[in-house]
């Protein structure tokens, strides 16, 4: 559990994530089984044919932004998150971890909105 400014985050034993009590996901990256419906993620191909540059709000678990930012294609993902405390849960989570070292993947602390203003060409 991590408390901040910005509110609450529980992991359950299960490996499910809680924001301020509402369920925000799985620490999980494997489509079968898939906890967190991630063939989400993977399905990026079907809606883009080639995605370079991505723009995800909201990082969780990183479970997604761990899998867009391995797709072949995508050049320089972008993550925008309000809460710092998910960079202190991720680490403890094997599946995820090399998310915060990887060097393609951009994690913003900010508010999505107020992100999105300040980047109007992104």
């Amino acid at each position: 559990m991590v408390e901040n400014r910005n509110g609450v985050i529980a992991v359950t034993g299960n490996n499910a994530v809680f924001g301020n009590g509402v369920y925000d996901g799985y620490f999980n990256v494997d489509p079968a089984p898939d906890v967190n419906f991630v063939v989400r993620a993977y399905a990026l191909s079907f809606f883009h044919p080639a995605p370079k540059r991505i723009l995800m709000i909201g990082l969780s678990s990183g479970s997604w932004a761990q899998i867009l930012v391995n797709h072949p294609l995508a050049e320089s993902p972008d993550v925008i998150e309000i809460n710092s405390g998910y960079l202190q849960l991720i680490p403890q989570y094997p599946v995820v971890n090399s998310l915060l070292r990887n060097p393609r993947v951009h994690i913003y602390l900010d508010d999505g909105r107020r992100w999105l203003l300040a980047h109007p060409g992104a």
